[in-house]
């Protein structure tokens, strides 16, 4: 997908759609915002999280430096929409795929593509809603316009670059030298020129058009058959896996492009975030092995077993397995819990419980998907935004993520358990 996603970036498409994006909002930064994070939401229902900020994450980058506006913000929001539309389809997350395909579950005959669609959408829409305005609070000051952002940017840079440098020949004292007063003439540019004024739309849609419309075309058509797959995967019987159909898409891709230097290919994928997630699974699988994920399911399950039967002991399951879910996954990859967790659940519906299986199992979907926006580790969605992000200049910290994924895993998973409360307990 990274490949894709490259080759696709160099037809000019990402910043037509910005500078398309930026004129619908009529220069309201805000309003810019809601509608990216929107449109990533309801991409997120049918495509999974990460190959939509695959898509997102480069137009929003190229759209925050014409406008002078850090996107590091900007882009942590719209990963916490894409993990919250992602819930709403069973194509949208991966925790979704796992559970829709799992051999119990699906004997059940109790959850199909349509029925866990008509549970999980309304979840998701009223998680949309009720973080907005959480989402307007922690990004208002982070979209004020900072004049010559680029300019200073580029002064850090060579900053970093020069107390990187050695003196221990005269040709390294030299080329600190050469680029100590190009940091100074940079920055006497920097003052002497007037501040740019608003960011004029004409000018905008004149400089940013679609650069190659011949390689839009058949990247549209090879990514749309990419993502049509991708959608079709879990609806028919394919013979080739997820990671077989981008495969194959992008060597496709590749043809119809014309690049024939291998190193314009490579230099596209992100390694550095794919090594992460290598480190990720592997720390992922030792957890599994040394029994700690199971043993959070057993001591879950015994606890619901301890309630009191009745309507309370399914309220009371549907509440602990979303939230111990949604703060598990904010630490743990949400994957190999939800693959672990899901026979645990589904033996909730079986005696000598009998719970019903369709809250149980919503609740353990709503907070695997939510609680992926706690940390920046939760959801590989979000590791890849932060790759992306660093490798344009704009690193994501832990921290900064922190601050705002906290918050929204609290809000959203709390309007989850009322609605799920309400609508699939009480009614």
């Amino acid at each position: 997908m990274m490949i894709m996603v490259g080759i696709f970036s160099q037809t000019g498409f990402f910043e037509w759609v910005a500078v398309k994006a930026y004129k619908l909002s009529r220069g309201n930064v805000w309003t810019l915002v809601m509608i990216l994070c929107v449109f990533t939401a309801v991409t997120s229902a049918f495509l999974d999280n990460v190959t939509t900020m695959l898509l997102l994450a480069p137009v929003t980058v190229r759209l925050c430096k014409v406008l002078e506006i850090p996107p590091q913000q900007i882009l942590v929001a719209l990963v916490m929409y894409s993990n919250i539309g992602g819930m709403a389809t069973p194509v949208g997350d991966p925790p979704n795929i796992i559970i829709v395909n799992d051999r119990l579950v699906k004997a059940s005959g109790q959850l199909s593509f349509g029925s866990f669609t008509a549970h999980a959408l309304p979840g998701a829409i009223l998680a949309c809603l009720a973080v907005f305005p959480l989402i307007k609070v922690l990004t208002t000051r982070s979209l004020a316009r900072v004049p010559n952002l680029n300019e200073q940017r580029e002064i850090a840079l060579w900053r970093r670059t020069v107390a990187k440098l050695k003196e221990e020949t005269e040709e390294e004292r030299e080329v600190k030298k050469r680029l100590e007063d190009y940091i100074v003439a940079l920055e006497l540019k920097m003052r002497t020129t007037p501040a740019s004024g608003p960011v004029d739309i004409t000018t905008l849609e004149h400089k940013y058009r679609i650069a190659d419309v011949p390689l839009l075309i058949n990247s549209c058509i090879v990514l749309g058959s990419v993502i049509m797959l991708f959608f079709l995967h879990s609806a028919i019987q394919l013979q080739l896996s997820l990671s077989w159909i981008a495969i194959i898409g992008a060597m496709a891709h590749l043809v119809v492009s014309g690049i024939r230097d291998m190193d314009e290919v490579l230099e596209k994928v992100e390694f550095g975030t794919l090594m992460f997630f290598a480190g990720l699974f592997v720390l992922m699988r030792s957890l599994e092995e040394l029994g700690l994920i199971n043993w959070i399911g057993d001591i879950v399950a015994d606890l619901i077993a301890a309630m009191p039967a009745g309507n309370g002991r399914l309220a009371g399951a549907v509440v602990l397995i979303l939230w111990v879910s949604a703060i598990v996954s904010a630490f743990i990859d949400n994957i190999p819990y939800c693959a672990a967790m899901t026979p645990v659940v589904y033996n909730l519906s079986v005696p000598p419980l009998n719970l019903p299986l369709v809250p149980v199992i919503f609740a353990l979907a709503f907070g695997t998907c939510l609680g992926g926006n706690g940390t920046l580790i939760g959801a590989s969605a979000n590791v890849v935004t932060a790759g992306l992000s660093e490798t344009a200049g704009y690193p994501i910290t832990f921290n900064s993520f922190l601050r705002t994924g906290a918050p929204v895993v609290f809000v959203s998973v709390l309007t989850s358990t009322v609605y799920l409360l309400v609508f699939h307990v009480w009614i």
